[in-house]
């Protein structure tokens, strides 16, 4: 797991960037990848290992 934030700043047909804590884009591998984005008000109710 990487907490991450992200942006969309070119436009709607251009994927987003995502970024680490320390403002680091985050480069994926070709293949399956997995993102899943969690509301704050959602937070404390999220466990994951």
């Amino acid at each position: 797991m990487i907490p991450a934030s992200w942006s969309r700043m070119e436009g709607n047909g251009v994927p987003p960037k995502f970024y680490d804590a320390g403002g680091k884009e985050i480069v994926f591998n070709q293949g399956k990848t997995w993102i899943c984005n969690i509301w704050e008000e959602y937070s404390e109710y999220v466990e994951f290992e």
